[in-house]
């Protein structure tokens, strides 16, 4: 059993044995835990995490895998219009990111890939140094960045993501 929370001057900081625990709300009204090592630090999470949930920007990190995501992802992909997505073209990205992008990114957690990974995963795909190189690269990262990007909440977020890591010739 852990060490009870010990009330501090500051409301919503506890201290639990040396570290200091900050106790907010998210924007759904469940109630969340974060710890830091001083009460200052402490003190600077508890505003900016109170800053962050009243601006709406708070959002809490997901332990999903890439794989785990990526895979799931694709089966249940619909496409980005009104049209759908051709099985033809489906199966394609679940290639690409079979033979690709899961063995790059393999058990990494999705909320921390970030743009550079996405760079270096277009710098070091197998296919960077052919004639198609640009439009190869822009599928694999586009699958990988689109797989990434849905889980952040934008239909459209992957297309900045892959167009900023595409390589011209």
């Amino acid at each position: 059993m852990s060490a009870p929370l010990v009330k501090t001057a500051t409301p919503g900081i506890y201290k639990r044995g040396s570290r200091y625990v900050v106790v907010f709300r998210d924007a759904y009204g469940k109630q969340r835990k974060r710890s830091a090592r001083t009460l200052a630090e402490a003190r600077d999470l508890k505003s900016t995490l109170t800053a962050d949930v009243a601006r709406g920007e708070y959002r809490t990190v997901s332990k999903v895998g890439f794989t785990e995501y990526a895979l799931e992802w694709i089966e249940h992909y619909g496409g980005r219009t009104s049209r759908g997505i051709r099985e033809q073209t489906k199966a394609e990205y679940k290639y690409r990111l079979e033979q690709y992008a899961i063995p790059f990114f393999g058990r990494m957690q999705l909320a921390a890939i970030e743009p550079r990974d996405l760079k270096r995963f277009a710098a070091t795909s197998p296919i960077a140094d052919s004639p198609a190189a640009p439009a190869a690269a822009r599928t694999n990262c586009g699958c990988a960045a689109a797989s990434a990007g849905a889980l952040a909440g934008g239909r459209g977020g992957w297309r900045r993501t892959a167009s900023a890591s595409r390589s011209r010739p």
